[in-house]
C-alpha cells in the first residue's frame, strides 16, 4: 500500500512538473519574441503592433498559469513526496 502511494505521489509530481515546464516554455518563447522591445516603457508600449501585444498577453497568461500550477499542484505534490 505504501509503495502504491509513493508511486501515485511521484506520478502527480511528474505531471505537475511537466505542466510547469510547458508553461515556462511558452512564456520564454513569448519573452524572446519581445526582446527587440525591451525594456518596455510607456512610449514603446503605446507603439506596439497587435502581434507584440499578443506576445505580452501570452507572457502574462503563461506566467500566471505557471504560478498557479506551482502553487496548486507542484508544491503540494513535492511536499507529499518529501513527507
Amino acid at each position: 500500500m505504501i509503495s502504491t502511494s509513493i508511486e501515485v505521489n511521484a506520478l502527480r509530481f511528474h505531471d505537475a512538473w511537466q505542466e510547469c515546464c510547458t508553461h515556462l516554455l511558452h512564456a520564454r518563447h513569448a519573452l524572446k519574441s519581445l526582446e527587440s522591445h525591451l525594456p518596455l516603457d510607456g512610449q514603446k508600449l503605446a507603439r506596439l503592433d497587435l502581434e507584440s501585444i499578443q506576445d505580452i498577453d501570452q507572457l502574462v497568461l503563461r506566467y500566471s498559469k505557471l504560478q498557479d500550477s506551482m502553487g496548486s499542484k507542484l508544491f503540494p505534490a513535492l511536499l507529499k513526496i518529501l513527507m
